[in-house]
């Protein structure tokens, strides 16, 4: 973070409160509150921290299958100007290695909308509606020209859209269901694609202990039988927070329990890039729901190395295990930030 350092932080109104953010989303005061709203939480929020816009997509092309990821995210870190990140990987299928880009922007060379869902950067961005919402990605080596369609309930965190992070409070919510279709080309061969995306909703403030610890890691699992589980596991100096919400078809959530990843995380690789180890083995347990799922990432090197040093792992993975005595398959991304030892 030292290329940020001495910048100088701009003004901003505060962000929403909660209880109103609250009554704006739900527009009912029945059941539990719902802090999140598929359509009026697209835009871009003021007063924030971070706000994050991110797909991660599930696709084929013929007989070629390629995992995607597009983000946009707007970082605000202590006494600096906004930074925003345009990332984008692929496993390419005719290598079958993955390749990832970033280009970061000052908050003037980008357009982040807070009247409508229009997040533009010279590399690309996202637009439109749950419903038709339009992502674009103009890198050096990979294109990205996508339409994503939602329809159904949307993935609320701990089935009301609050995420506790770093001691403040986020809102995070996700439509882990949209169909997809468009083009990706990589190295100059295109692919016409069809599949599904899960797009993952995230805005808020960041404690101070954010930046000094920094770690955590995060899954988004799809899995064949129609569940979608959104899991965090995070580390704040001595303490950790792992957690999951499991989202059934019909909509309904069951927020369960999570033991704490690193005690199932093994065949550590290391970063030549970026010095960084990272897991890339899980075994995911949920106690409550007597479920055991073996997570691998498809590719073992899916670091997203970053030039403003806020390197991740992105890492596009299979998953097999069972849940309540039934076998179970699917697919995830595994996101981790830090150095895991």
């Amino acid at each position: 973070m030292s290329k940020l350092e001495g910048r100088i932080l701009m003004a901003e109104p505060p962000m929403i409160a909660p209880a109103a953010q609250a009554v704006a989303a739900s527009g009912s005061s029945k059941g539990a509150p719902l802090f999140v709203a598929a359509d009026p939480d697209l835009v871009a929020k003021e007063g924030v921290a971070q706000d994050s816009w991110f797909v991660i997509s599930h696709l084929t092309s013929g007989s070629n299958r390629l995992d995607l990821l597009v983000h946009y995210i707007r970082l605000t870190p202590p006494k600096a100007d906004p930074i925003i990140q345009a990332m984008v990987s692929v496993l390419d299928p005719v290598s079958g290695t993955s390749i990832a880009e970033e280009k970061d922007y000052k908050a003037s060379e980008t357009t982040l909308s807070t009247s409508s869902f229009d997040v533009q950067t010279p590399a690309g961005g996202m637009s439109g509606h749950a419903s038709a919402m339009h992502v674009t990605g103009r890198f050096q080596r990979i294109n990205v020209d996508l339409t994503l369609a939602h329809q159904g309930p949307l993935l609320a965190n701990l089935g009301t859209g609050i995420l506790p992070f770093y001691g403040e409070i986020n809102y995070e919510y996700a439509l882990p269901n949209m169909k997809t279709v468009g083009s990706v080309v990589v190295d100059g061969k295109r692919y016409q694609v069809e599949g599904v995306s899960w797009f993952d909703r995230q805005w808020g403030q960041m404690a101070p202990s954010f930046w000094e610890h920094m770690q955590w890691s995060w899954m988004g699992i799809s899995l064949d039988n129609g569940d979608h589980i959104s899991l965090w596991d995070i580390i704040d100096d001595d303490k950790e927070h792992a957690f999951a919400t499991l989202f059934h078809p019909d909509g309904r959530h069951e927020i369960v329990d999570v033991e704490p990843l690193a005690q199932g995380a093994t065949s550590i690789w290391t970063s030549a890039a970026s010095g960084h180890r990272y897991p890339t083995h899980w075994v995911v347990s949920f106690p409550t729901l007597k479920a055991r799922l073996h997570v691998e990432p498809l590719v073992r090197e899916q670091e997203m190395v970053s030039p403003i040093g806020i390197h991740k792992y992105e890492g596009a993975s299979k998953v097999a295990g069972e849940m309540q005595g039934e076998p179970v398959t699917g697919h995830a991304v595994v996101e981790l930030v830090g150095d895991w030892i």
